[in-house]
């Protein structure tokens, strides 16, 4: 039997052909990863994905071109995307993304970073769709085919690191009627945008988001040139930790707000902050912040029209009409401020709006009162004040006020240029015929009645009294006076050793008065009427002394001591006295 001759393979030639066969293998590669890298063959693969994307979805997709490295950040260029009815949903015209991961099965999509550049976000909701237009769109892209979108679980959202440009953000409700003025959270439109953050999440109808700087201009004349803080907006409300707010003067020359601290907006629901007022419950914690009322006035539309600026710290909780500050700390005016508890029920109608004030210290002053901003505000009108309270010059106060600005109750000290004050007060004033009625129990240790009166005629005043009192202003008033009065100080003399009961007017007096001071010694029952032209008297006076020298009623030197008992009735005049008239003295 022949021998089969067997040939040898040599191992250096396998090698070479395995080799061989890798190489070829890795030019593939490499041309298909080259061709991927095209800036051309990318584009094409958008296009296509975008043309079968649109064919699926029902709406329109467009990318103008694309740039995808493997080292840097992807690109897309000329981004459009429509909603369901054919409408711009999202435009830009560069969306940078680095890091960029879809989790199918999970519904998430995240990214390390995202840029977009000169961008436009429509947010919309149809009047008679229960969805936004961005909700249909997300429900219809992650459901099969066919199938009942309504049980689909929502996307999640996440990105490590935004960066926003130019952006024009809008959302519009058709289930709501636009508001005339102010911010309107169901039709909002912001032209220009610019947003830099971190850890953002939209997750359901909830976005998480720390901002860096943030800085807009809103329809209503909302201007914010800074915004940072950890934010979360949801359903159930709006939350930011470690705010810091800047905003823009809402009129020329007027001056923004400059917020910090801690801010808490809790509703049922966002819709409910179209009625701010009432549906929103706010819980603050400020920090030498400074507050524009202006920019208050867009979320509370009856302020409309006011620009006064407040520097504020402290805590503050409850709705807009049901409003509660703790350990406040306001500063006001040029050189006015508050500190204590504050309660406010009614706001912001502040003539109808019930206050409850603790004041450990107020400190203002007439002119900074004369600033004060007074409905309706569209008129800028300011707080008139009587001249008496001008005169008291600068004012601070310490103790409680309970009740509306035209019905309270106070009681506490005041301290004024014309003296201190204490009170236990109840006032009313009706706002028709604009009198006022006074009750309570009112104290000084000294106070310059005619500084108040500008009257040469009276001067320091100390008293220990109670009174009731009415009128329209100090010399319309008309007050029944019970105590002690230990000073009067006339133009030549102060009189002491005062007390009365009875009825009190400018130049009139009717009731007891008692005085036992070394200058003047008297009992005096009766009515003193100085009105006319000449007094009208129907009294008993029982002076034991009376100094005239002393009390300045005549001149010269020498004894000027009179005692009298006197009966008196009828009009003291250079005329003939009338059968009706009589009076009676004794001179000792």
């Amino acid at each position: 039997m022949a021998q089969r001759k067997v040939k040898r393979v040599r191992p250096w030639r396998t090698g070479r052909r395995v080799f061989r066969v890798l190489a070829v293998l890795f030019i593939l590669v490499v041309s298909v990863v080259g061709a991927l890298m095209t800036p051309a063959v990318q584009t094409y693969l958008a296009q296509q994905l975008s043309t079968t994307l649109s064919a699926e979805l029902g709406a329109e997709l467009r990318i103008g071109r694309v740039e995808l490295r493997l080292f840097g950040a992807n690109r897309l260029h000329g981004v459009f995307i429509a909603d369901l009815n054919g409408d711009t949903l999202v435009a830009a015209d560069e969306i940078w993304v680095r890091g960029l991961r879809i989790h199918p099965d999970a519904h998430v999509l995240e990214a390390k970073r995202v840029e977009l550049h000169r961008s436009r976000f429509a947010l919309a909701r149809a009047a008679d769709d229960p969805h936004s237009n961005l909700t249909n769109l997300l429900e219809k892209l992650s459901s099969p085919s066919g199938s009942d979108t309504t049980t689909s679980a929502p996307w999640s959202v996440r990105v490590a690191q935004v960066d926003i440009r130019d952006l024009h953000f809008s959302h519009h409700d058709g289930h709501h009627a636009r508001l005339p003025f102010g911010v309107d959270v169901s039709h909002v439109d912001i032209p220009d945008a610019n947003i830099i953050g971190r850890d953002f999440l939209l997750a359901g109808d909830s976005i998480l988001f720390r901002f860096d700087q943030l800085a807009l201009t809103e329809q209503s004349g909302l201007v914010i040139k800074q915004l940072a803080g950890s934010a979360r907006v949801a359903p159930r409300g709006i939350k930011v930790d470690r705010l810091h707010l800047i905003t823009g003067g809402q009129h020329p020359g007027s001056t923004g707000s400059d917020i910090r601290g801690d801010i808490d907006l809790r509703s049922k629901s966002l819709a409910e902050f179209e009625y701010y007022n009432t549906k929103v419950f706010m819980s603050a914690r400020l920090d030498s912040s400074r507050l524009q009322f202006a920019d208050v006035a867009l979320f509370a539309p009856d302020l409309e029209g006011v620009d006064y600026l407040v520097a504020v710290s402290g805590k503050v909780q409850g709705r807009v009409n049901e409003l509660k500050g703790r350990d406040m700390d306001l500063y006001f005016g040029k050189r006015s401020i508050f500190r204590g508890d504050i309660e406010m029920t009614g706001l912001p109608d502040f003539p109808n709006t019930f206050i409850v004030l603790d004041a450990n210290s107020i400190r203002t002053d007439p002119g900074d009162l004369s600033l004060l901003p007074v409905p309706p505000f569209t008129s800028k009108a300011t707080l008139v004040l009587p001249p008496e309270v001008e005169r008291l010059g600068r004012l601070s106060f310490s103790g409680n006020f309970t009740g509306f600005i035209n019905s309270f109750t106070t009681y506490g000290s005041a301290t004024t240029e014309a003296g201190t004050l204490r009170s236990d007060i109840s006032f009313e004033r009706d706002t028709v015929t604009k009198y006022f009625e006074l009750r309570g129990k009112l104290a000084t240790d000294g106070f310059d009645l005619g500084k108040v009166l500008q009257s040469k005629a009276v001067g320091r005043i100390a008293l220990d009294t109670k009174v009731a009192a009415r009128g329209r202003d100090l010399n319309t008033m008309e007050a029944e006076i019970e105590g002690t009065v230990p000073e009067l100080g006339l133009a030549h003399y102060t009189i002491g050793g005062i007390t009365l009961n009875g009825k009190l007017e400018k130049n009139l007096f009717n009731g007891e008065l008692h005085c036992r001071d070394p200058k003047l010694n008297l009992d005096f029952n009766g009515l003193a009427d100085l009105r006319g032209r000449w007094p009208d008297v129907d009294f008993t006076a029982d002076v034991r002394r009376m100094d005239l020298r002393a009390l300045g009623l005549i001149g010269g030197d020498g004894y000027s001591d009179v005692a009298m008992q006197i009966n008196a009735k009828g009009q003291l005049a250079p005329e003939p006295a009338r059968e009706d008239q009589a009076a009676g003295g004794e001179l000792l």
